[in-house]
């Protein structure tokens, strides 16, 4: 069994820092050993244009990298294989194979690092790119208009953590300096709170707070991918276990990957988490993410199983954008569908995603599913789901990720609760 970092008494000022929201005090620790070096950020670039290329190399000299490039898709495609890239850097314009090309192909070889896309093209392609590369299962981390700088480029570049970090990480598991945040999700017949997705976020020291894409490999499953799932499992069952102590019971969500859930220990410490913290088990939701791709689906199927006949709720994020079919959806054991955001920000303006979310919505009921639409920031886009029947939502119209602090706020106050549209915008401002 995994050993998970036993929880600890902290506190979190009550003054934002930045305008950020309040975090853990970090504790002092001991700096890690020189015996464990960093290994070089490895970069992957590929371009048409030698000049451009030679840029990059010379914008990328710092001993921090370590870099190739390549015009050649040929050799692009070998040096995947061979160079293991952290980041890979492709154009989207090329003579004979194009960027979206190249996105295959790092697609087909489950890529599981960092993306930068630079093109002259206008907004409207890259940010079709960028949805393109989501539904791949991709990360893409920085786009760069052509044109650009090095100093352009090395704005880019510093958002992606330096690999090999195991030892930092973990320490920072340790003094909760990662740690959830809790997005409200809302009920949309009431606009109550009725649980919450615990988000993962670090609060580094030189970079502020970061995003999981940035420090987790997230189509991985590894030692450190293990150890942080299950302590965000921990931490947030803690949480939940604080909530009930108030009078307040709620359901939240942790992300995993599939990886993990097929890790041998998964069932063994979702079940001892939620024993010692005295927890209902449909008070944690596990949340499988959708951009995965298992060889071992019908293992899958089976671990889900035992979670729902244990009474935990099972829920199927970013539905829409990854591997999903009918066949997926019926063989899965799942309460809950989450909508992904792509279809709803798009929901007042495009017809076909309106038709994409009815469609699921009655399809989720038939199948006695709950859903749950993610990416709400408009009273419009509110309007319409209520129309369509969703159950729940979350998204920036209520609220972002909060630390625990402002959750419980947000629970005792309920700044939601639905009068009327004017209302509800009223209360979102005040929050």
């Amino acid at each position: 069994m995994v050993k998970l970092i036993q929880p600890f008494a902290f506190g979190e000022s009550n003054s934002p820092r930045d305008g950020r929201q309040p975090v853990a005090k970090p504790r002092q620790r001991e700096p890690i050993a020189a015996s464990e070096p960093e290994r070089p950020i490895r970069v992957l670039a590929i371009d048409d244009d030698e000049g451009i290329l030679e840029n990059l190399a010379e914008s990328l000299s710092a001993s921090i990298f370590a870099t190739k490039t390549t015009s050649s898709y040929q050799t692009f495609s070998q040096e995947l294989e061979r160079f293991d890239p952290d980041i890979a850097i492709i154009d989207l314009v090329m003579p004979a194979h194009d960027g979206m090309d190249v996105l295959k192909a790092l697609r087909d070889r489950a890529y599981a690092g960092e993306i930068v896309v630079m093109s002259g093209q206008d907004g409207h392609v890259l940010e079709t790119v960028r949805r393109v590369a989501s539904s791949y299962g991709l990360s893409i981390t920085g786009m760069l208009r052509k044109p650009f700088t090095p100093d352009e480029l090395a704005a880019v570049l510093t958002r992606v953590e330096r690999p090999n970090d195991d030892a930092r990480i973990s320490a920072a598991l340790s003094e909760r300096r990662i740690r959830p945040y809790f997005q409200p999700k809302i009920d949309l017949a009431t606009g109550r709170i009725a649980g919450a997705e615990a988000l993962s976020r670090w609060y580094h020291p030189d970079r502020g707070l970061l995003l999981p894409h940035t420090y987790l490999k997230a189509k991985q499953h590894n030692a450190r991918n293990s150890l942080h799932d299950l302590t965000i499992l921990e931490r947030t069952a803690e949480f939940c276990s604080k909530l009930n102590g108030i009078g307040q019971t709620l359901k939240l969500a942790v992300n995993f990957s599939a990886g993990v859930v097929l890790a041998q220990e998964f069932l063994t410490v979702i079940a001892d988490v939620q024993r010692r913290y005295g927890l209902a088990p449909e008070q944690l939701v596990i949340e499988l993410t959708e951009h995965e791709a298992t060889e071992n689906f019908e293992e899958l199927a089976e671990r889900l199983l035992k979670l729902r006949l244990s009474g935990f709720g099972v829920s199927i994020d970013d539905f829409g954008t990854g591997h999903s079919s009918l066949s997926r959806l019926q063989k899965l054991p799942i309460n809950e569908l989450k909508i992904d955001r792509s279809f709803i920000m798009g929901l007042t303006e495009y017809s076909d995603n309106s038709a994409i979310v009815r469609s699921t919505i009655e399809l989720a009921h038939t199948l006695h599913c709950t859903v749950v639409a993610e990416g709400v920031e408009t009273t419009e886009a509110l309007n319409v789901l209520q129309s369509l029947g969703c159950d729940m939502a979350q998204g920036f119209l209520f609220s972002p990720a909060v630390n625990e602090s402002t959750f419980v706020a947000l629970v005792r106050d309920n700044p939601f609760v639905f009068t009327d549209a004017s209302t509800l915008s009223s209360s979102n401002g005040a929050a």
